[in-house]
């Protein structure tokens, strides 16, 4: 029998990864009482029972003062050694303060037992009982890491078949789309677009209400072939006289009205050969009733990438620039961990202003046809 021995603390992961390298047959949660009072105990409880580890928790081991935290020691020790006589034990002293830590190495590696430690920023697990180094291979997907961190992902659109199979089948016209942002003599027909597909939804988006609209003025010839693509993709119908537009339901209308984006982003991840990727993700936190959904999550190397997509312009409404600055900043600082990155995908250049703001918030902001290599640069994948 193989048990594992943790020291809950914030990064649980540094804890997790390892579980899932030597697959144990039983974990054993050492907590502190402020663990506990935080949640993180729970959290690591309910991360391991949805892995299908078997855990035991073993509560109020001191975090301060040498004596008391030795005598929770020798007293666990003693526990473990005489419940599981036979038992390999392996014990994680990443976690936990630096007293709790020393004490485990102190009187579980004197009896011979293994003592590993994790370091996440240079990807190993040291194995301190015979002095080797192993790097950390990629076990994480999206639903355990950001489970991790206190969300718990209910779904995600790119799960689904359906959706795949129409991403799959108008990724020229995403494509597309992206390329027009890059064009100046064509990015206002993005915005007429735009508009109209928003005119023609319901206010949640829901339900298409007002189908038919037309372009205000007459299409230039670059315009034009531009459009047609778009609706040869049968995205929205055109008219012989070029300027009728019939939108043809909710769902494709919302694609114009820039979940395209968010397509492009996610074809892009995919292409990049990430570990795991996904678009349009529910989750819900943990204590808590508020819901959020994240445009397109990845996670490569057990780390995650928290892309943001925009097709708005910011250049000239400076409280709607802080106001998605704020929320990328609160979602990825919750969720991304120490080595995540947060990424704000706008469709159009923005502010120098604005730049530096997401620069001092850790904010990487991208336009479409700067994504493939950030991905490549972020990830280490090579082409």
């Amino acid at each position: 029998m193989h048990i594992h021995i943790c020291l809950v603390s914030q990064q649980l992961l540094a804890n997790y990864i390892p579980i899932r390298m030597d697959k144990p047959d039983q974990v054993h949660l050492v907590s502190s009482l402020d663990m506990q009072k935080k949640g993180l105990t729970t959290r690591f409880e309910t991360l391991l029972k949805q892995s299908g580890f078997n855990s035991v928790t073993h509560t109020r081991m001191p975090d301060a003062g040498m004596a008391e935290i030795q005598r929770f020691t020798r007293a666990l020790y003693e526990t473990l050694t005489q419940q599981y006589p036979t038992a390999r034990l392996t014990v994680n002293i990443t976690g936990g303060t630096k007293l709790m830590s020393v004490s485990m190495l102190d009187i579980f590696s004197a009896a011979g037992h293994a003592i590993i430690y994790t370091d996440t920023a240079k990807d190993t697990l040291e194995r301190v009982h015979n002095c080797t180094l192993e790097p950390l291979p990629a076990v994480l997907g999206i639903e355990e890491y950001l489970l991790a961190y206190g969300a718990t992902v209910h779904d995600s659109a790119s799960w689904h078949a359906e959706w795949q199979e129409r991403a799959f089948n108008r990724r020229a016209a995403a494509e597309l789309l992206a390329q027009i942002t890059q064009t100046k003599k064509l990015q206002a027909l993005i915005t007429v677009l735009n508009a109209m597909a928003m005119s023609a939804l319901s206010f949640n988006g829901d339900e298409l209400v007002a189908p038919q609209q037309a372009f205000k003025f007459p299409l230039t010839t670059a315009q034009l072939a531009a459009v047609q693509p778009l609706a040869e993709a049968g995205l929205f119908a055109l008219h012989d006289n070029h300027q009728d537009v019939m939108f043809l339901d909710a769902e494709r209308t919302r694609f114009i009205c820039g979940h395209w984006l968010e397509e492009y982003a996610w074809h892009i991840a995919e292409q990049a050969g990430l570990n795991e990727v996904a678009c349009g993700v529910d989750i819900d936190w943990e204590n808590s009733r508020t819901c959020n959904e994240l445009d397109v999550l990845a996670v490569h190397n057990n780390r995650l990438l928290i892309i943001e997509c925009k097709t708005v312009r910011f250049s000239d409404d400076r409280q709607k620039s802080n106001n998605t600055l704020y929320k990328i900043n609160s979602l990825g600082e919750s969720l991304r961990g120490l080595f995540g990155q947060k990424v704000l995908l706008s469709a159009w250049g923005v502010s120098p202003t604005m730049l530096d703001r997401a620069k001092t918030q850790g904010i990487k902001i991208l336009r479409p046809h700067e994504l493939a290599a950030y991905i490549q640069q972020w990830s280490g994948v090579t082409a």
